[in-house]
């Protein structure tokens, strides 16, 4: 028995050495003596964009969605990736991170931000993608009967404002629910009173504003109209005793009731009514609140409650309905503002007719503007071309320039899928016919053995370095010599596919002549 050692190595920086292909050329002719088998000994491939290691030196992407404006809100914003090293195995959970790092610091007195929401994924084109969004707020106080974006129950709008018919007290009676969910970065749902009026308890009055958790069972309670005010998770609504004078009350949970607060409105009076409260559900910094604004006496906000925004996982995120109520008919009650901001990313935002909400320019004691969906400067950096080329992107900053758009989008410019499509490489044999076969292609494939990518086969450097425990033989089946002064062979994608090397690779084959 004849054994015979080949090393193959790449060309670096070529096109077929880049993409893992060996075409090798030998002075003197190779004889492989009739019915020989071939075996892999080792490969070595350079993928030095397979994994990222984030330390305390290089843990930092900055970004921006406006410039700061006059009272410091806005501009460069940055976040600090946990340390670690991620690869296939953890990298959706390092996506989730960083969306979730940006969404938090977004803040609605940033008028970009302000009904803003940051998205981190693949794309269908195996990029990766940022996204930096914004819509216009959805108004609830339009014209009814075109507003496909609201489901609207008994809610009839007068000169500029909303009404109730039935006035029975009764969520179910009288509401107007949004179809797209509310925003996941930063925005607003906000309501106020133009008219509320009433000393009867018995004579219902008031309204509620607030988020119902987007569930299926409570889309069919929105469509068949029998949703109820416990159905909320986070709401703000009028004394339970139907009295204009009597103190807000709020809801911080699905199971739990309304808690009374010591809140009580401000002003009731119709001819004034620029003057009443705006209650409103704010999702600020990763934060959510509940808060009455009051322009009275010079302004004040009142914060009844305030807790941190859940934005979940990469399987499995917090969504919420925006649901507004009336519970007094035309006589006590009026709406004349209720506006809310929307997910950009929302497949229903379709239904959006594009106007912007009324203009509210001073709500409260820190008055929180209206957003604007204008063109502005927005960027995206990472801490070192070394994250950059990780995340498929070959500059380190995305807009240099500081060109102006209305909404941003930073797109890798190198394929991101390799590193969460494949588990295992094939090593193809290009002009040498082995007896395997695969399913894959159903049939006959040269493919001489597989390589498992796991981490304990990956160095410090990010290279892949591969020897079998034990050779495998595979069959050339030749019945008669063959002479050889190329061999050809490449490393391929379980399913086929090209993939991208950098620098040298090398390939040791072994040829045994046949065993008697």
């Amino acid at each position: 028995m004849k054994n015979r050692l080949i090393v193959l190595s790449t060309e670096p920086n070529t096109p077929d050495g880049n993409k893992g292909i060996f075409d090798a050329l030998f002075n003197e002719e190779i004889t492989i003596e009739p019915n020989s088998e071939i075996a892999l000994q080792s490969v070595s491939i350079n993928k030095a964009l397979t994994f990222l290691i984030v330390d305390a030196t290089d843990n930092k992407i900055q970004f921006q969605l406006q410039g700061a404006n006059l009272q410091g809100y806005g501009g460069l914003h940055t976040i600090e990736l946990n340390t670690g090293t991620y690869s296939k195995t953890n990298i959706l959970d390092l996506f989730n991170e960083i969306e979730t790092r940006m969404n938090k610091l977004l803040n609605v007195r940033a008028s970009a931000e302000h009904g803003a929401q940051i998205s981190v994924g693949i794309d269908q084109d195996e990029k990766l993608h940022f996204s930096f969004h914004q819509n216009k707020a959805l108004n609830f106080v339009q014209n009814i009967a075109g507003n496909a974006a609201v489901k609207y129950r008994n809610i009839s709008l007068g000169a500029n404002f909303l009404f109730g018919q039935g006035g029975t007290g009764l969520l179910r009676t009288s509401f107007a629910a949004a179809q797209p969910e509310f925003v996941k970065g930063a925005g607003v749902f906000r309501m106020r009173f133009r008219k509320f009026e009433n000393d009867a308890p018995l004579t219902h009055a008031g309204g509620i504003i607030g988020l119902i958790p987007n569930t299926p069972e409570n889309q069919d309670k929105i469509v068949s109209n029998i949703i109820t005010n416990a159905d909320y998770q986070f709401a703000i609504r009028t004394a339970s005793n139907n009295i204009s004078s009597g103190n807000y009350e709020i809801k911080t949970s699905v199971s739990g009731g309304f808690v009374e607060t010591s809140l009580s409105p401000f002003k009731t009076s119709e001819g004034t009514h620029t003057e009443n409260d705006v209650l409103e559900i704010q999702l600020n910094e990763g934060s959510l609140r509940l808060v009455v604004h009051s322009n009275a006496n010079g302004g004040s906000t009142s914060l009844l409650h305030a807790e941190d925004y859940d934005f979940g996982t990469a399987d499995s995120r917090d969504s919420f309905l925006m649901v507004m109520g009336i519970y007094g008919a035309q006589a006590t009650t009026k709406i004349d503002f209720c506006s809310g901001n929307v997910d950009p990313y929302d497949s229903k935002n379709v239904l959006l007719t594009g106007i912007e909400e009324t203009e509210l320019y001073a709500v409260g004691a820190v008055p929180t503007p209206q957003q604007r969906t204008a063109a502005s400067i927005n960027n995206l950096i990472f801490n070192s071309l070394n994250m950059a080329n990780f995340f498929g992107f070959s500059a380190v900053e995305q807009n240099p320039t500081d060109e102006r758009v209305s909404n941003a989008d930073f797109i890798g410019d190198k394929d991101f899928s390799l590193m969460l499509a494949t588990n295992t490489y094939l090593i193809e044999l290009l002009n040498l016919s082995v007896d395997s076969y695969h399913s894959k292609a159903k049939g006959r494939k040269n493919i001489l053995s597989s390589i498992p990518i796991t981490e304990n086969i990956i160095n410090a450097t990010g290279q892949i370095q591969y020897e079998p425990n034990t050779l495998f033989y595979v069959a050339l089946n030749n019945k008669f010599p063959i002479n050889l002064r190329n061999i050809k062979a490449r490393i391929i994608s379980n399913d086929f596919s090209e993939i991208e090397t950098e620098g040298l690779a090398e390939l040791s084959l072994l040829i045994r002549s046949h065993r008697d």
